[in-house]
């Protein structure tokens, strides 16, 4: 039942146009118009078998009519015929009263009776021409040619500045034309601009009011309520920030802006007729143009989702409403009768699911998902078997985003099943692309700990992206550059992340949310492996990228900020409480938009913790056993929720017992810092390669806490172990360098000088074949050109090349020697 809400939207209940007084030579134009406006669907939906008996017996058509229908060879052409004969007919005849009641009662079944009302909805809400102006429009040839149109005031010319702006309502008004000058009208005013077809009637008529064609499957004029207020407008503070910027990105942005808020006006306005109940049966919010014109331009998608976001905080859930309308129309069609109803529905689908995807409401994209599987499934044809494999790689990939790896392997095996459904065709053998799926498998395989075998599938991707698909190129640079990185190949990993993000800005521009997702990714490297200031400083450009892109908080936000605070602990600045604020802001961000004990919150969990470790450290010593508690607590948290999602023996969880240790030792708490750091050693051996570099570090650390406690001979053992087997990676780690010095300090207080002699040479091996970096990768390098893509990809694999020949090398004068 339609409702009002004081404050928010108050509309007139549904009024009729205005009456006109017409001839009844216009009305009988307006008729035959209305049948040729909507003359394609009469044609496909009739069957004349079901309404001829109305039209004979009331004398709208005659048996010689009756005989030349039936001379039409198919269905379709027998409704054309009768669609052709019904004009000619009359007006006494009132043959489009009959053709109404012959609608509405016909001689079929319950379903297809339905049908057939929607056709009569059609009908009867299909106006084409304005209600005030169709004297004018309908006139009859012995009319008066003497009728003379009122006078108007000419429109200004288009200029830069008024080119955005819409004709006033009310043409002829001086007040109208002086607010239209204004540039920062369309930005401030509470009416929409609907310029699909506003219109305003004469001054002179008493009855007349402002009508609005809303178009969708229909074409309704509707009455404009003059009460009507909007709920959104551009946050002020958002567009203080672009507007004083010195960039021209900013700018361009900012215009950006106020295109789309009219736009969103737009539809904001037709959702509050739609749950006034203000627009005829059959219209659905999912096919209003308006929407559609949102949908159809992917790279502004970000910009919208701050207003969703206000019209749910003032209970106004847009986004329910379109699924539900997603929903009905699926329930009403069920059957598409043609290959463009099918497009159309498939389409629509896909990008819902991509808007909901992109703006982070993971439930409800999946809910579209699933019932565009189910109407792809009721139509079980060769032309849906590609559009349900597409779908199945949609619903892992925003599966994956929402962490729900049991469900994005279920929708992988769907997808691979229609893979090989569709490669049975002898046509079939080179329509799926993969690549994307590969990359979507590399994310869930790396998330569940699987590395080696993420690094294959990242891969595998790489290499069959079509070299146009910039879209897909830059996801599939991103998911490499997480599994190189974790497999610790780090100078792949660094090409991979700067041609991500050069790549992003070439492509999309540096306001954009693929760039910032490049550019959290390449934080991501940089906080793993270069540990530099300029780290940092991309890590705050992120920072400020995300708070201009989205103009609201997002997850990306939280990532950015988590990012920021990983890249101040690691080049150790703690000379102020910086990224602990970078880090509580982070998990605050996460904590709003995530469900509890979302499986996304363990890695802000993580990084919370460990800088409230640190805090600690630096912090006054009467608040440092109150810190570390509550990093204690965080860190708790965070293993409940990782061992929840991911299993007690999971890369996560032993990272998370690891730091458990080193914040117990803080604490000295040694027995239980001991306890956690040999349960990370256990668990990472139980879920990695025993050379593994995950398994190593742990050693590394427990290595370091024996050093510490004055236990030589374990720390000797552990350290030990982990200079033998750590491999070289060409890149200079920080972590291998401390358990050489560790472990030649206790091997000299134990006076043992022969293995310290041994360890000593091996150490200036391992520097000469892993030396520092010696060039910083900043925001300059970023913004360099990029080289051709398939172009890099030959260099990479160039690099593997060599680099496999060269360890083979080596060896093999190991085995010499």
């Amino acid at each position: 039942m339609a409702y009002e809400r004081r404050g928010t939207y108050v509309i007139n209940r549904y009024v009729q146009p205005p009456s006109v007084s017409a001839p009844v030579s216009g009305i009988q134009q307006q008729n035959k118009m209305r049948l040729k406006v909507n003359r394609i669907a009469l044609i496909q939906e009739i069957k004349v078998e079901h309404i001829l008996p109305t039209l004979l017996a009331a004398g709208v058509v005659n048996k010689e009519d009756e005989e030349k229908i039936q001379t039409g060879a198919s269905p379709g052409d027998r409704a054309r015929i009768l669609i052709d004969i019904l004009p000619t007919k009359p007006a006494s005849t009132d043959w489009f009263r009959y053709f109404q009641a012959s609608l509405k009662n016909p001689d079929a079944e319950v379903e297809v009776k339905q049908r057939y009302r929607m056709l009569l909805d059609f009908l009867d809400n299909t106006v084409i021409h304005r209600p005030s102006s169709q004297n004018t429009h309908f006139r009859s040839p012995s009319q008066s040619e003497d009728i003379k149109y009122p006078k108007y005031e000419p429109l200004p010319a288009i200029t830069e500045k008024n080119q955005a702006a819409t004709v006033p309502e009310n043409t002829g008004s001086d007040k109208d034309t002086n607010n239209d000058s204004d540039p920062e009208r369309e930005s401030s005013d509470d009416q929409p601009e609907l310029d699909l077809e506003s219109s305003g009637t004469s001054s002179n008529s008493q009855t007349s009011m402002n009508m609005t064609l809303i178009k969708g499957f229909i074409h309704q004029w509707v009455p404009t309520p003059d009460n009507f207020k909007s709920l959104i407008v551009l946050p002020e503070s958002h567009r203080e920030l672009l507007k004083q910027s010195k960039y021209p990105e900013d700018d361009e942005q900012l215009q950006d802006e106020k295109r789309v808020l009219q736009k969103m006006k737009k539809l904001e306005f037709v959702a509050a007729l739609v749950r006034q109940k203000q627009l005829p049966n059959g219209f659905e919010l999912c096919m209003c143009e308006m929407l559609h014109d949102i949908l159809s331009k992917p790279n502004t998608y970000h910009l919208y989702f701050k207003y969703f976001t206000i019209l749910r905080k003032a209970e106004v859930d847009l986004v329910k409403e379109i699924t539900d309308s997603f929903q009905s129309l699926v329930d009403t069609v069920k059957i598409a009768k043609n290959l463009d109803m099918l497009d159309q529905i498939v389409n629509t689908g896909f990008q819902l699911i991509d808007f909901l995807t992109e703006y982070e409401h993971f439930s409800e994209a999946e809910y579209i998902a699933h019932i565009l599987l189910d109407f792809l499934n009721s139509n079980p044809n060769i032309e849906t078997w590609v559009a349900k494999y597409r779908c199945c790689v949609k619903l892992m990939h925003l599966r994956n985003r929402n962490y729900n790896l049991t469900g994005a392997a279920d929708a992988y095996f769907c997808a691979i099943q229609m893979t090989w459904t569709i490669s049975q065709m002898s046509f079939g053998q080179n329509i799926v692309k993969e690549s994307e799926l590969y990359g979507e498998l590399s994310h869930m395989l790396l998330e569940q700990g699987a590395i080696t075998s993420a690094f294959g599938w990242a891969n595998r991707a790489l290499l069959e992206v079509q070299d146009t698909n910039w879209v897909q190129i830059i996801h599939t640079l991103c998911t490499a550059t997480m599994a190189y990185t974790s497999r610790w190949q780090v100078k792949r990993a660094e090409m991979l992340a700067v041609h991500c993000v050069q790549l992003a800005r070439l492509h999309f521009g540096k306001h954009h949310p693929l760039y910032l997702k490049a550019l959290i990714h390449f934080c991501h490297f940089s906080n793993e492996f270069l540990q530099d200031q300029a780290g940092v400083k991309i890590a705050f450009k992120a920072l400020e990228l995300s708070q201009k892109i989205y103009g609201h908080e997002t997850l990306q936000q939280a990532l950015a900020h988590r990012a920021v605070s990983k890249a101040l602990m690691v080049v150790q600045q703690f000379d102020s409480s910086e990224h602990y604020q970078h880090a509580m802001e982070a998990i605050r961000i996460a904590r709003s938009l995530l469900p509890q004990s979302h499986p996304m919150l363990g890695i802000f969990l993580h990084t919370f913790s460990l800088s409230l470790q640190w805090k600690a450290v630096h912090d006054l010593t009467e608040v440092q056993d109150t810190t570390l508690s509550w990093s204690e607590a965080e860190a708790k948290l965070a293993l409940s929720i990782v061992t929840e999602h991911y299993g007690p023996v999971s890369l996560r969880a032993a990272q998370l017992y690891a730091l458990l240790g080193q914040i117990y030792a803080k604490m000295e708490k040694l027995g239980a810092a001991e306890e956690n750091m040999l349960k990370s050693i256990e668990y990472m051996k139980l879920c990695q390669p025993a050379n593994s570099n995950y398994v190593l570090l742990s050693m590394a650390t427990l290595g370091t806490f024996y050093t510490s406690q004055k236990k030589p001979k374990q720390a000797i053992s552990l350290l030990t172990h982990v200079v033998n087997t750590v491999e070289s990676t060409g890149f200079y780690l920080k972590w291998v360098h401390i358990c050489y010095d560790n472990l030649i300090s206790l091997l000299q207080t134990v006076n043992d000088n022969d293995e310290m002699d041994k360890i000593s040479v091996q150490l200036s091996k391992w520097l000469s074949e892993n030396p520092k970096h010696d060039t910083e990768v900043t925001l300059d390098t970023l913004d360099d050109q990029p080289i051709n893509y398939n172009k890099f990809i030959s260099i990479l694999d160039r690099w593997v090349t060599g680099v496999r020949k060269a360890l083979q090398h080596a060896d093999e004068q190991k085995e010499d020697q």
